[in-house]
């Protein structure tokens, strides 16, 4: 049985909101804290990298660095790893990944497993940690370097991804529940 750790992506500058997303309300509980939650029902353990108060430094500018970081940890064999951003995630989403994961092989050079055109959420295995450090010190940012493999999204869970990004994201995410 393999440790899985789950990570929050809290780090981002949240330049188009204005304001830390993880500090966000939805239903009188922070987006960290719905977060939190939500990885302690699917996770053996669960870290904030990034942010202003994190478990695990994000390592710089971008979600890559923050994975990087979270690898570097060797907290644990695999990470779930989901940004703060998603508060509308749910364990199925969650779970989905997981069990798609541990249907592949243990081939330690299998990277990262997401939903097919989605970097987040992301399932990573430890191993993965020098192909993404040679990515980073090629100059190579994006979090889709994270993952070798995807599986196919349910279109159910399509809405349950979108990022609130804006006031205007958060305004319609409100105006839904």
């Amino acid at each position: 049985m393999r440790l899985t750790i789950g990570a929050i992506l809290a780090g981002g500058q949240s330049t188009r909101m204005g304001t830390d997303k993880s500090s966000l309300q939805l239903d009188g509980r922070s987006f960290l804290d719905r977060a939190r939650d939500l990885l302690w029902g699917v996770c053996d353990e669960v870290v904030v990298v990034g942010g202003v108060d994190p478990d695990i430094k994000d390592g710089g500018d971008g979600p890559l660095l923050a994975v990087n970081a979270l690898l570097a940890s060797g907290r644990g064999s695999r990470y779930l790893v989901i940004p703060v951003d998603q508060p509308r995630l749910t364990a199925d989403v969650l779970q989905a990944l997981l069990d798609a994961d541990g249907q592949r092989s243990d081939d330690p050079s299998l990277g990262g497993l997401c939903f097919a055109d989605e970097p987040l959420p992301l399932v990573v295995r430890a191993c993965a940690g020098p192909a993404i450090t040679a990515h980073i010190a090629a100059g190579q940012r994006r979090l889709s370097l994270a993952s070798s493999s995807s599986i196919p999204l349910p279109e159910a869970f399509r809405p349950l991804l979108a990022n609130i990004n804006t006031p205007a994201d958060l305004a319609a995410l409100i105006g839904e529940v």
